[in-house]
């Protein structure tokens, strides 16, 4: 089984969602892209036992992340369904890679937030993200040097784009399950951190926060 699953996986590319979506949303998400394997963890779990009476044709594998429970390594649906211990304890013979470059190729699925209507799913090619990331360190001038927090989520592109270009540049990411004013805060104090991005709603949090409450930057 992790011999198939590692040859299908040479072939991925992801379909990114928000954890903070609801089972409505990541199911439609799966209806409209047809995804071949589902990774959740436990920001997951409020829509877990919806999704296990959901029948969804064209998936193979399941991966629960965070989870050791061998209870949960069963069969849904004719699905394997995959719990960390599982996926770090099996070994599996290397398989040789065939490396190609298709810059034009989709590397990812980006759901939009679907403020004005239902969701729409964007596909990204390699090549945009890569452009959008080397924009980034072009204008804004990151390097080596920066501590970088991620606020913004990395299934949109704004934080994945952010998180390729710190890649990039080899600068430090500092990582938040999800964001938090308070949160935020203390990591910038922490870690010393030198950049991030935000989002008008992630502003008024930060601010907020700030005006209440002593924050001493050094």
């Amino acid at each position: 089984m992790f011999a198939k699953l590692m040859k299908h996986l040479r072939s991925l590319f992801f379909i990114l969602t928000s954890h903070s979506k609801g089972f409505e949303e990541a199911k439609f998400a799966m209806t409209v892209v047809k995804p071949v394997m589902l990774v959740t963890d436990e920001s997951s779990q409020t829509w877990y036992s919806k999704l296990l009476k959901t029948d969804v044709p064209s998936l193979r594998w399941h991966a629960l992340l965070d989870s050791t429970s061998s209870d949960l390594a069963k069969q849904w649906n004719d699905i394997a369904v995959l719990h960390s211990e599982m996926l770090k304890k099996h070994r599996v013979k290397p398989l040789p890679f065939d490396y190609s470059w298709a810059p034009d190729g989709a590397v990812m699925i980006c759901f939009t937030s679907g403020t004005t209507g239902k969701p729409k799913g964007v596909t990204l090619s390699h090549g945009a993200l890569i452009v959008q990331s080397l924009a980034k360190i072009a204008i804004v001038g990151y390097n080596e040097d920066d501590v970088y927090l991620h606020t913004t989520p990395l299934c949109h592109i704004g934080g994945l784009s952010s998180a390729l270009t710190m890649l990039m540049v080899g600068g430090c990411h500092v990582l938040m399950p999800k964001f938090d004013p308070k949160l935020a805060v203390d990591a910038i104090e922490r870690y010393g951190v030198t950049s991030l991005i935000t989002v008008p709603a992630i502003m008024a949090g930060l601010i907020s926060l700030i005006r209440h409450v002593p924050v001493f930057f050094f």
